[in-house]
């Protein structure tokens, strides 16, 4: 069973142009806002080692405090910053 010229034809412009769509929001996205691009993994992990926290699948996570710093110190930093 042959399928007519024009059904092939827009089949075809209809796959171009979701691949067209595709290529577009992906290159808007590059330039104006590239962390929309990264995985959740990354930018959970990224957030995680900007806020002081240290760990991984075995240990567990862990809030880094430096040597000499009292407890709580890097907390009420980051709430008084807000």
């Amino acid at each position: 069973m042959k399928a007519e010229t024009w059904v092939l034809v827009v089949l075809a412009v209809l796959a171009g142009l979701s691949v067209l769509l595709y290529m577009a929001s992906y290159t808007y996205c590059l330039l104006t806002d590239k962390e929309a691009l990264r995985t959740e993994t990354y930018q959970i992990q990224r957030l995680a080692i900007e806020k002081g926290f240290v760990g991984d699948s075995l240990t567990g996570i862990l809030r880094y405090e430096a040597p000499g710093d009292q407890p709580g110190k890097q907390i009420a930093a980051a709430e008084d910053e807000k």
